[in-house]
């Protein structure tokens, strides 16, 4: 087969396209709206946005690598849900959570780390976090 190269270079695009369209290689996972994991808190921070890295009132940000989160929530049918409550809580730094018996090294829980956060999805199911890279448990920073 003879394919001149700007034929070659639109099917290549038009294969490439396929493996970039969003949701190309997507699981669909479907969670339960009652099941809470392990150490969900049990006492709210003042500031529960989507920034777990900057406290309302406080200087300073949480410590660690920050990382961003971002994804859309869809039906089953397949069309964005707007408005949908996602939330998050993780540790902090040091391996602590934001609950009562969340610490989980020697070292005190990061009082900089909101720890837990709520987003609203958007028209589009689209919501966005700013945290940090979860360590694993036992790790110190």
């Amino acid at each position: 087969m003879n394919l001149s190269r700007r034929r070659f270079i639109q099917s290549a695009s038009l294969a490439a396209g396929g493996l970039i369209a969003p949701g190309a290689f997507a699981e669909t996972i479907y969670t339960s709206q009652m099941v809470e994991g392990p150490l969900y808190p049990d006492a709210f921070p003042l500031d529960t946005d989507n920034d777990l890295l900057i406290i309302k009132d406080h200087i300073d940000r949480g410590v660690g690598e920050i990382v961003y989160l971002s994804g859309h929530v869809y039906s089953q049918s397949g069309a964005p849900l707007a408005g949908a409550t996602i939330e998050i809580w993780q540790t902090d730094a040091h391996a602590n959570y934001i609950h009562s018996e969340g610490n989980l090294s020697d070292t005190p829980r990061d009082a900089n780390f909101q720890g837990y956060g709520r987003f609203i999805t958007d028209h589009t199911g689209r919501y966005f976090f700013r945290a940090i890279k979860p360590v694993p448990y036992g790790q110190m920073a």
